[in-house]
Parts: C-alpha cells; structure tokens; sequence
C-alpha cells in the first residue's frame, strides 16, 4: 500500500505534466550545486549546478518542488524534486 506521502507527490507530478510551467534557474546563495531527490526529501538523483535552467510548475509537497530540464541527465532522470528556497523563478 502506497504512503500518502508517495499519493500527493504523484499527484503533484501529474498537476505538472498538465500545468503551464514557470521558468526557474537553480539558485543556491552559497554557491554550491543543488540535490536533486526522486521524491520529497527521497533519494539523491545527482545535483544542478546553479544558474541550470529548469521548469516548474510551483506546486509543493513540504516545501519541495517538482522540476525538469533538458540537460544534462542525472542517472538518466530529467526531472525530479528540490527544495523551493533553492530556485528563482519568473511566473
């Protein structure tokens, strides 16, 4: 049976597919490049450097965003999840 953690995140994920998706960059004042996770707070995907241009919907579960971008591929995944205080986004 499927947490309700894992319900909400997919369906965030669906809202995205079928939302207009805002432009963001990845943007950590520290400098240091961003986690990207498969889930809320899941496991490391890789990480963006800052300044990646990524897409997004806006729509969080805990703080955490859905996002994609077209390059470059961490482990052969486009998309996966970050925290929201970690993008610039124009909307």
């Amino acid at each position: 049976m499927k947490s309700a953690f894992h319900i909400i995140a997919g369906m965030a994920m669906l809202a995205f597919s079928s939302a207009h998706a805002a432009s963001c960059q990845i943007n950590d004042t520290s400098g240091m490049p961003v986690n990207v996770r498969s889930d809320p707070d899941g496991q490391l995907i890789g990480q963006l450097k800052n300044g990646t241009r990524v897409q997004s919907d806006l729509s969080s579960v805990g703080g955490w965003v859905y996002i994609s971008w077209d390059k470059p591929a961490l482990n052969n995944a486009n998309s996966g999840w970050v925290y929201r205080s970690f993008l610039r986004c124009n909307k």
